[in-house]
């Protein structure tokens, strides 16, 4: 496709037009990632005719072809091609050269077209150095050369409506497509002077990018250049190891305005466009920082900064509001604030409803995923190309890439320790709610009999003094009337109906925590699966500190696992299957305190996820919660033995506890004998050891007691006067004369002889009824 300059290009409409960036993405999408030059040629095909058919520029006249001939006779005598030719003439379809003028550009798509066919044919030379067809690859090389010419001259005559960026990309561009075709043409000298050039035009485009993506799409070309000018140089027999350091020595000015005119004013330019302030995409890994210079992960990175920076910000909002309702201060609402909350409590689908972790998680799952593509892509390329650049490129690749996963994987567990904690909180939740709803109809039923009481008591008429009418020697002292003892059924009933009441709510508790037990087991199973992940990361095993407090949180949510599964066997009868996993738990609790020792200077590792184990006293916690739980099973496994499996193994949710259980523990016959052996002689021994001390304590109570006597004997009682000794014995009565008297054990009987006799005085006519003979 040829151009045609006209004096009026220069008017109209801007231009947008960005080589790097069009080039970049179709090789990307169309087979180059593996180096498939045939398809991405196809590609380029049928882009090429496609733009043409669009834009009227195919080979082909105005006039409607004519409708196909009838098919000839067999007796008609065959024609010879020359008469075939002479006949089709006039009638359509015959080749029109079409040129591109200039003047009649309105946007970007000739620009294109130039730039695709350009593709197209050193995608059709490369496919044939492949195949080791030399001819057609010099060929075919030389007609990308000629289009590149077109391209020149075409955004020449367009300078005015173009950038200057667009026009340096279109200057880098054409130096390297050069550099490439004279690589398959075998011209090394070709290859690095346009090579050097090139080089230096990317890197000025680097450091004048506006945007990230744009620095690292000027980067990659500067990678893909590595290659050629590497056999280049060792072609030419140039000792040199480092092709950066070359190409900038080889590249002078001299030899840039020679190979590109007007290059000192298009790199002044370039300068000028400088944006001061930007700061590169970088990762950082503990000290170390890590630029990042592909195209492909710079947007998706920068979107992981953003849902990164709104966690954050939801975090701490959560966490003022928990604090704001410890102090019992209420969060203060204007009614805007209030609608939109309340309409947001709906949201549960879409982007915007999402939780602020699965954004992240989102964002950060699509980094890994690009970031593993580039290694792979990495790894093909160094199979093809020995290349020191490459290697340099893997190393960073794979290392990025582990850093991204780091972050993934911690996201993850942050994300299920807050789901399994929100799933304990809503389940308290639910059984404080419970437990207040049965202490309200509890209430309610005690007030309503007491009120009934009440009620009937108030119109209680005077009692008639009717003992006092009696004519009797003897009258009644207290006269009680007729029992017939239904109250006290009532009491027995009311007691049994609270009772049931109190058992069935604890047994819905209990089917609640059952419930939630297989959610939580998961989630603290994927917990431990990523922090398994993260232990076999490079990074981190390069780390000793960081890789042993890894260790020791995987061990503490091991046993954090175990806890839950105990329990829910606990609540299934299955008390010695519960003390092995107990048992276990205090081993991965003691493994976590011994690993963490190793883990001084990870403590700002430590804060990416809970438990913060180097600043709390988590596994203190911990061991003393699985303690106590692990006293209430051996009671339970004493009282109620061991307990068979086999009713476990019977349901679904059953087998699924048991398979996780068994991941930590084998339940064999032998460990549970053990296991209630070792409960009961511990209860035993706990017993003991509480009745020893019970009687420690009273012995020591008794002694201090006898040595406060044997203190106060010794003192001497003031004497008494004659005067006091009269009146003492004249208040005196006689049925107080043995109160100030001291203990006789020979009056025990006596004593209690006298309160028998009181009892059965005291008794009414009712039971003296029943106890005669």
């Amino acid at each position: 496709m040829q151009v045609r300059v006209d004096d009026a290009s220069a008017d109209g409409e801007a231009i947008t037009f960005s080589p790097l960036a069009l080039v970049s993405e179709a090789r990307s999408e169309h087979g180059m990632r593996d180096y498939d030059w045939a398809r991405y040629r196809r590609f380029c095909t049928a882009k090429t005719r496609r733009m043409r058919r669009s834009m009227g520029l195919t080979h082909t006249d105005a006039t409607p072809a004519q409708h196909k001939k009838p098919r000839r006779s067999k007796r008609r005598a065959r024609i010879t091609p020359a008469q075939q030719s002479a006949a089709a003439k006039g009638t359509g379809n015959e080749y029109v050269a079409r040129q591109i003028e200039s003047s009649a550009v309105a946007n970007s798509r000739p620009l294109e077209l130039l730039l695709f066919e350009i593709e197209h044919a050193w995608a059709a030379a490369g496919e044939a150095h492949n195949e080791s067809h030399t001819r057609n690859s010099k060929g075919r090389a030389r007609r990308a050369v000629r289009t590149l010419t077109e391209l020149e001259k075409l955004v020449e005559a367009l300078a005015s409506r173009l950038s200057v960026r667009d026009r340096g990309q279109v200057a880098a561009y054409a130096c390297y497509m050069r550099a490439m075709c004279a690589f398959y043409s075998r011209a090394s000298e070709n290859v690095l002077r346009h090579g050097a050039v090139a080089h230096t035009l990317l890197t000025l485009l680097a450091a004048s990018a506006k945007s990230g993506r744009d620095e690292a799409l000027a980067h990659s070309f500067t990678d893909t250049l590595d290659a050629p000018m590497r056999y280049a140089l060792r072609d030419e027999q140039i000792h040199a190891t480092d092709v950066d350091a070359y190409a900038s020595e080889t590249a002078t000015p001299e030899l840039c305005e020679e190979t590109v005119p007007g290059y000192a004013k298009l790199a002044e330019e370039l300068e000028s466009n400088k944006t001061t302030g930007r700061e590169p995409v970088t990762l950082t890994w503990r000290d170390q920082t890590m630029v990042i210079r592909n195209a492909d992960i710079i947007e998706t990175l920068e979107r992981v900064r953003v849902e990164e920076e709104a966690l954050a910000r939801s975090q701490r909002s959560q966490r003022s509001q928990h604090e704001s309702r410890q102090r019992g201060q209420r969060e203060r609402l204007s009614h805007a604030a209030r609608n939109r909350k309340r309409r947001g409590a709906g949201v549960t689908a879409g982007g915007g409803g999402r939780d602020p972790y699965d954004r992240v998680l989102a964002a950060l799952s699509d980094a890994e995923q690009i970031m593993r593509t580039l290694v792979d892509e990495n790894a093909a390329a160094l199979r093809q190309n020995h290349s020191e650049r490459y290697q340099t490129a893997g190393t960073e690749l794979r290392r990025a890439h582990e850093v991204i996963l780091y972050r993934l994987l911690a996201v993850r567990i942050a994300r299920n320790v807050r789901l399994a904690e929100e799933v304990e909180a809503k389940a308290k939740k639910r059984d404080a709610k419970a437990a207040a709803i049965y202490e309200r109809r509890r209430a309610r039923r005690s007030g309503s009999v007491a009120a009934v009481t009440q009620k009937a008591k108030a119109p209680k008429r005077a009692r008639k003094d009717w003992v006092a009418k009696r004519h009797s020697k003897r009258a009644l002292r207290s006269p009680r009337p007729a029992r017939s003892g239904t109250s006290r059924e009532r009491i027995v009933a009311r007691s049994a109906a609270e009772e049931r009441a109190r058992a069935c709510v604890e047994a819905r508790a209990d089917q609640r925590r059952l419930r939630i037990i297989p959610g939580i087991n998961k989630l603290l199973d994927g917990v431990t699966s990523s922090l398994d992940v993260i232990g076999g990361l490079v990074i981190v095993e390069g780390e000793p500190d960081l890789s042993s407090l890894v260790e020791a949180k995987r061990h503490w949510y091991s046993a954090q696992q175990v806890l839950h599964l105990a329990l829910a066997f606990s609540q299934h009868g299955l008390n010695a299957h519960a003390r092995l996993l107990l048992q276990r738990g205090e081993l991965y609790l003691r493994q976590a305190a011994q690993t963490l020792e190793l883990a001084d200077g990870a403590e700002e590792e430590d804060k990416h996820f809970s438990p913060h184990l180097l600043t709390s006293d988590a596994i203190a916690s911990q061991n003393a919660v699985v303690t106590d739980v692990l006293r209430s099973v051996e009671k339970s496994l004493i009282h109620n033995g061991v307990g068979d499996a086999a009713s476990l193994e019977a349901s679904r949710g059953g087998r699924v506890l048991l398979g996780a259980a068994q991941r930590h523990v084998a339940f064999e016959e032998a460990d549970l004998e053990l296991a209630a052996q070792v409960s009961r002689e511990h209860v035993e021994e706990t017993h003991k050891t509480a009745a020893g001390t019970a009687a420690a304590t009273a012995a020591a109570t008794d002694a201090d007691a006898m040595q406060l006597d044997t203190d106060a004997a010794p003192r001497a009682a003031p004497a008494s006067t004659s005067a006091d000794y009269a009146c003492d014995s004249d208040s005196d009565s006689g049925d107080d004369e043995f109160t100030d008297a001291a203990y006789d054990p020979r009056n025990a009987a006596l004593e209690e002889e006298e309160l028998a006799t009181e009892r059965a005085r005291r008794a009414g006519w009712f039971s003296s009824w029943f106890s005669r003979s």
